[in-house]
């Protein structure tokens, strides 16, 4: 399987996306209880 660089892109801005939110989540329930649900 050949990776294209537009494949490696959105692979990358995927994972980071995923984990800007589950980070910015995760800061967010331990300043605000119950928020983040």
């Amino acid at each position: 399987m050949t990776i294209t660089m537009k494949t490696l892109i959105t692979f990358v801005f995927t994972i980071l996306f995923l984990g800007f939110s589950v980070h910015c989540r995760t800061i967010t329930s331990a300043v605000t209880p119950g928020y983040g649900e």
